[in-house]
C-alpha cells in the first residue's frame, strides 16, 4: 500500500489545511484496496476535537522591527491561557533539509492582547503582538502544541490526525508556513507527521505462473534501514480456500535491497483460478527509523492493526463466463406434484459438443429463490433441447419439490466452476473449460455465477 504524502505552502490568502487530509472477481480482476491514513484514522469518529482546518492566520507578518498585530481566527471558543503555551513561531535558518524538515532557528516573542468573538464572520479571534520581527526569516513555522492547545474550556483538543484521540504529542502536531515576509518555502521542506510511511506494492501481477511480488519503500534515500525483518513481521500473502471461504497463509521467501528500497517476496506459482490476497499485520510497528519530514513516520495512526491490501484472482482463460443471454430459464409448479425448473442453454455459447452430464450435479448447479432460500434439487436431467436440431447436452431440468414453490417467487440459476463443456462427444470426457466466477469470494457458495432467473405466480 502506498501512502501519498502532500506537501503543500500556504497561499497568501489563507492557510494550508493539514487535517489529515468483496465482491466478485473473475478472470483478470483486480481489486486494490489502497488504504490511506485519512481512511483508516476516519472509521467510527465522533468526538474529534478540532483540527487545523478550523484555525485561519494570515500571511501579514513582515520582517521589521516596528510593533505587528497577528490575528488568528478559530472556529470554536479557543481557551485564551492556551495560547502561549501551544503556539511557536520559529525563524528558518535552512528551508531545504534532505528530510524535509526545516532548520529552526529564534522563536519570536509574542503576546496575547484580547481574544474577541467576530459576529461577523461567527470565529473567535485572537490578537497576538510582535514587539519586533526585524531578524524573522523569509519563512516562519508555526508549530501547533497539540497536548496544551485547548477550546471549550477544556474540553477539546486538537485531532489533527482524525483518530478521535484528541491532543496527541507527535500525531497530532500542526506546522503552518507563513510568507509574509516575501519568501517562498522549498515544497520539501516542511515539518509533517502525517506524511506517511510511503511503502506500496509496485509489482501484483496476476497471471498464471507468477512466482514474486515487489513492493517498495519510498523513502530509501532518507531512511536507508534494512526493513527486511520488519516487512516480513507485517505481510501476509494468503490463498483463498473455495470449499469453506477461509484464507490459508502461503509461504514465501524475501529480500529487501535498502539501495532502491525493493522489497521482493518469492513464493510458489500461481495457478489458474485462484485468488490471493496480500494482509498486513501488526500495523502498530509499521513507522521508519529514521526521521522524515521531521517524524519517525507511521504506517497508521490510530489503533488499526490489520489491513487487506490488495485481492487478485489469477486469470483463468478456461472459465466461460455466462451471461443472462446465454441462459433460458422457465419454472412451473402445479397441482401439488413436482415442479421443476428447465434451463435451455445458447447452442453458440456452450460449443459443438455441449454439457458434460456427470458434471451437471447439485454441487454444481443452485437454485436460489428470491427470499433467499436454497431450493433442494430431487433430481437433474441433461438432455438435447431438441433432437432433431442438435446432438448436444443443452438443456437442464431440475425436479423440484412443490413445498418449496410460494406465492410469487423468483428462481434464479447459479453455476459452479464444477460445471464443464464436453470435450470428446465421442468418448463422452470433459475439456477444462468451466462455468462458474473464480473471483466470487465475498458470499456462498463461494465461486459461483448467478444468472437468469424465473418468477413463478402459483
Amino acid at each position: 500500500m502506498k501512502i501519498m504524502r502532500t506537501l503543500a505552502l500556504l497561499s497568501l490568502a489563507g492557510i494550508l489545511s493539514l487535517a489529515s487530509c468483496e465482491s466478485s472477481f473473475s478472470g483478470t480482476d483486480i481489486k486494490g484496496v489502497s488504504v490511506s491514513i485519512d481512511a483508516l484514522n476516519s472509521a467510527n469518529r465522533t468526538n474529534v476535537g478540532f483540527d487545523s482546518g478550523d484555525i485561519t492566520i494570515p500571511n501579514t507578518l513582515t520582517n521589521a522591527a516596528t510593533a505587528q498585530t497577528l490575528i488568528i481566527s478559530f472556529v470554536q471558543k479557543v481557551d485564551e491561557d492556551s495560547i502561549i503555551p501551544a503556539f511557536s513561531f520559529f525563524n528558518l535558518t535552512n528551508v531545504d533539509l534532505a528530510d524535509g524538515a526545516p532548520t529552526r532557528g529564534t522563536a519570536n516573542t509574542f503576546t496575547v492582547n484580547e481574544l474577541r468573538y467576530n459576529s461577523g464572520t461567527s470565529e473567535w479571534d485572537v490578537y497576538l503582538s510582535f514587539a519586533n520581527l526585524s531578524g524573522a526569516s523569509d519563512i516562519i513555522e508555526v508549530f501547533i502544541d497539540p497536548t496544551t492547545l485547548t477550546a471549550n474550556n477544556g474540553t477539546l483538543k486538537l485531532d489533527e490526525d482524525g483518530d478521535n484521540v484528541q491532543g496527541e504529542d507527535n500525531d497530532d502536531d500542526v506546522h503552518i508556513y507563513l510568507t509574509g515576509t516575501g519568501g517562498t518555502a522549498a515544497s520539501a521542506s516542511q515539518r509533517d507527521p502525517r506524511a506517511g510511511f510511503d511503502f506500496g506494492w509496485t509489482v501484483q501481477a496476476n497471471t498464471v505462473g507468477i512466482t514474486a511480488w515487489t513492493g517498495n519503500y519510498g523513502e530509501f534515500a532518507i531512511d536507508d534501514t534494512d526493513y527486511k525483518t520488519l516487512f516480513d513481521s507485517i505481510a501476509r500473502l494468503e490463498k483463498f480456500d473455495y470449499n469453506d471461504g477461509s484464507w490459508d497463509n502461503v509461504a514465501y521467501t524475501s529480500v529487501y535491497t535498502p539501495a532502491d528500497g525493493n522489497y521482493v517476496i518469492t513464493f510458489p506459482a500461481f495457478a489458474a483460478g485462484e485468488t490471493y490476497r496480500m494482509r498486513h499485520i501488526n500495523l502498530q510497528d509499521k513507522q521508519s527509523t529514521k526521521t522524515i519530514s521531521g517524524y519517525n513516520q507511521k504506517f497508521v495512526l490510530d489503533s488499526t492493526t490489520t489491513i487487506v491490501d490488495s485481492t487478485v484472482t489469477v486469470a483463468d482463460t478456461n472459465q466461460v463466463l455466462l451471461a443472462d443471454a446465454d441462459v433460458d430459464v422457465s419454472t412451473s409448479f402445479f397441482g401439488g406434484k413436482n415442479g421443476y425448473i428447465q434451463i435451455d442453454m445458447d447452442s453458440a455459447t456452450i460449443g459443438a459438443e455441449g454439457l458434460q452430464e456427470d458434471t451437471v450435479i447439485a454441487a454444481n448447479l443452485k437454485i436460489l429463490r428470491s427470499d433467499g432460500v436454497y431450493i433442494p434439487i430431487d433430481s437433474i436431467v441433461v438432455q438435447r433441447q431438441d433432437p432433431a436440431i442438435t446432438d448436444k447436452n443443452n438443456q437442464i431440468i431440475l425436479n423440484l419439490n412443490p413445498a418449496y414453490a410460494t406465492t410469487s417467487q423468483t428462481f434464479s440459476v447459479l453455476f459452479g466452476p464444477g460445471m464443464r463443456m464436453r470435450g470428446d462427444l465421442a468418448n463422452d470426457t470433459s475439456d477444462d473449460r468451466h462455468f462458474g466466477s473464480l473471483g466470487a469470494i465475498t458470499s456462498k457458495p463461494y465461486g459461483f455465477l448467478t444468472l437468469d432467473s424465473d418468477t413463478t405466480t402459483l
